[in-house]
């Protein structure tokens, strides 16, 4: 009998998962934390680094389907493993090609007819090329390499329990290609850049997950920052900007009920604390409305766990526009903290991550009751007694004038 990958049980009905070259066998168990999800092409199971994640339709794809995906000119609905109709110029699902079989819809030279106006521009491959871009110093929107490295003390591979933050940090009206193109020729290891339509003249600088220690001592934000502003960029001033944290959603428990209370426990810090969690953001009213809105729970009804799991089954389904982005759970296994405005300054930009590592384990490792009692100086006070690297996230917090205690 073969054995999990991960835990050595031999058990009956191991889930086979795809990398590169080869694969392995995990139990449902490790399944459920392993970054690894089910291709809705063909449904077999792959590595994260080997699938795509198509946002606007909220599923999962692998290479071979990721490139023979086709969109229905009818109804835009994505059609997998060559199972649509060819009309030409036109793509049809099966449910619409039904349709124009009984005279329902039309098809004219390279018009359709039955639909509205904005898809009458012929046939649209859902996707590039899956290599189409691996080449461009910015790539499309939503670009994940194939390949992740974790970065931490301990090794470049996935380590269950360290709880890595990816950054997004938006910078723009700069000089875009050659600040691009030196970036990544300094920084290609650690960094990769994507197009942002909310931009004007800019980019998201994006880090491949890693430890704060990592973030602090290793990624050279003091380069990559100083590399922005020389050429001209600006991401607070810009007004257009924001500085994601994704954090790995596995490692804030050691099973699905556990890590969904830690989430629940960190929005309700949120909420007991907004007022001063916008003024860390340095968000305005109307970056907030738009880009990280409070989700308004009723922190004071909250009395006990069950409370705290319902009420995060509640907005679970909210758009990712959320000071604390939960969709990003299903796309790539994390929690996305959204409410901070961009920075070029290093100070600023340690102090969100140091503040986002500190809630995550004050919240994995402390009661609810604790949780609805905490504010910005019970965070200070945990990094200090548990040695979480916390000067710039002090300094920080005595700037925003921050620190008065709990309770008072």
């Amino acid at each position: 009998m073969t054995s999990c990958h991960v835990c050595n049980k031999k058990t009956e009905g191991l889930t086979y998962v795809r990398n590169e070259p080869d694969g392995y066998y995990l139990c449902q168990d490790c399944l459920a934390n392993a970054m690894a999800h089910q291709c809705s092409g063909c449904h077999n199971y792959f590595d994260d680094s080997m699938l795509y994640y198509v946002d606007s339709e909220g599923v999962y794809l692998c290479i071979d389907c990721f490139t023979h995906a086709r969109r229905c000119s009818f109804c835009r609905s994505l059609v997998f493993n060559d199972n649509f109709a060819d009309l030409g110029a036109i793509v049809a699902c099966p449910g619409c090609y039904e349709r124009y079989r009984r005279g329902e819809l039309c098809v004219a030279g390279d018009d359709t007819t039955g639909v509205d106006d904005d898809l009458l521009d012929g046939v649209e491959e859902l996707f590039e090329d899956a290599g189409g871009d691996d080449d461009a110093t910015i790539r499309r929107h939503g670009y994940t390499p194939r390949t992740l490295f974790y970065y931490s003390h301990k090794s470049l591979n996935w380590t269950p329990g360290v709880l890595y933050m990816g950054v997004e940090l938006e910078v723009d009206c700069g000089n875009v290609y050659q600040a691009a193109e030196e970036l990544m020729q300094n920084f290609s290891d650690r960094v990769w850049l994507t197009w942002d339509s909310s931009l004007d003249d800019g980019f998201e600088i994006i880090t491949y997950p890693a430890s704060l220690y990592y973030h602090m001592t290793e990624m050279d934000w003091h380069g990559i920052l100083d590399l922005a502003a020389r050429h001209g960029f600006m991401s607070h001033d810009a007004g257009t900007c924001g500085l994601h944290v994704h954090m790995d959603y596995n490692a804030l428990g050691r099973d699905l009920n556990e890590r969904d209370l830690t989430v629940a426990k960190i929005l309700l810090f949120y909420e007991k604390n907004w007022p001063d969690i916008v003024r860390f953001s340095r968000r305005t009213s109307d970056q907030l409305e738009q880009f990280c809105q409070r989700y308004c729970i009723d922190a004071d009804s909250i009395t006990d766990e069950v409370a705290a799991l319902g009420t995060l089954e509640e907005v679970k389904s909210a758009s990712r526009y959320h000071a604390v982005n939960l969709q990003s759970v299903g796309k790539n296994c994390t929690i996305e903290f959204r409410i901070f405005r961009g920075t070029l300054q290093y100070g600023t930009l340690m102090a969100s991550l140091q503040f986002c590592l500190t809630l995550a384990l004050f919240a994995k490792y402390t009661t609810l009751t604790d949780i609805l009692q905490a504010n910005f100086a019970t965070l200070l006070g945990f990094a200090k007694r548990n040695k979480i690297p916390c000067r710039e996230f002090e300094e920080y917090l005595g700037r925003k004038k921050l620190l008065a205690p709990a309770g008072s």
